[in-house]
């Protein structure tokens, strides 16, 4: 009986493994495809094949930036600064990818001045973002290590001079520890429930209550982004750069998730 039960198992498991790899080959089959219609300026066709390839699960920096790419070419400029902000989700240091977001963000048709950032919000924000979540939390463990490693310098019945390093030291890889692991938590929060969304259609209307009756407050266009705060029935609540805020239909954002 145990020998069928680990047959059954090794059967399972190959059987996954060959099911992936057909999948891979599915989609590097589609990813040469695709290219090869980019190059050939049938921007249509390519971005229907990265659909696909997306559509797998098998997504990735590059991919969003080629399906980016070919949404520019076609004159969509919404969807393509939704993809190119995907991409950069996944690759935030990629020049690349910010060169050409840049460029697409310049042809949207509001300029939306953001309010000025307190310094230290400024400040801890481009901290935050020199590396990603994942490091941040590995580097918060190795911190903790470090504040355990200083507290047992403090308490072993060591010299005066040696007990005093393991107490600053300690205490210094506390504050450090504190800070990366918000950062850490904040990027895991922000994955989880990601809030960030950019306007793909053409127009939208921006109310005071999540209801067609509602007072028209300003407009957004394609390529704006959003905050979304709430969703009810169809509805967001989204603020905007400038920290004006309202509801907007669904329909008219789309996630970067």
């Amino acid at each position: 009986m145990k020998y069928l039960a680990y047959s059954i198992l090794i059967a399972f498991i190959l059987s996954a493994g060959s099911v992936v790899a057909r999948d891979q080959d599915a989609n590097s089959a589609l990813w040469e495809e695709a290219n090869a219609a980019y190059i050939a300026n049938d921007y249509a066709s390519a971005s229907v094949l990265y659909d696909s390839i997306e559509r797998s699960g098998m997504v990735s920096a590059k991919l969003y930036y080629n399906k980016a790419g070919a949404l520019f070419k076609m004159g969509k400029i919404g969807e393509s600064i939704l993809y190119y902000s995907k991409a950069q989700r996944l690759a935030p240091y990629d020049a690349d990818i910010a060169h050409n977001l840049a460029i697409a963000s310049s042809y949207t048709r509001n300029r939306i001045e953001p309010i000025p950032e307190f310094f230290l919000k400024r400040w801890t924000g481009s901290l935050g973002a020199i590396m990603y979540g994942d490091q941040w939390a590995w580097l918060s463990i190795i911190l903790f290590a470090g504040v355990l490693a200083g507290a047992l310098l403090y308490l072993l019945p060591l010299g005066r001079r040696v007990r005093k390093v393991g107490f600053y030291s300690g205490l210094a890889a506390l504050a450090l520890f504190v800070l990366a692991f918000s950062f850490a938590r904040r990027d895991r929060i922000e994955t989880m429930n990601p809030s960030g969304g950019i306007v793909t259609s053409a127009s939208a209307s921006v109310k005071s209550s999540p209801d067609n009756s509602g007072k028209d407050l300003f407009l957004l266009y394609e390529g704006d982004r959003v905050q979304v705060l709430d969703a009810m029935s169809g509805w967001n609540e989204i603020s905007v750069a400038n920290g004006s805020r309202g509801w907007i239909r669904s329909g008219a954002v789309s996630m970067i998730d």
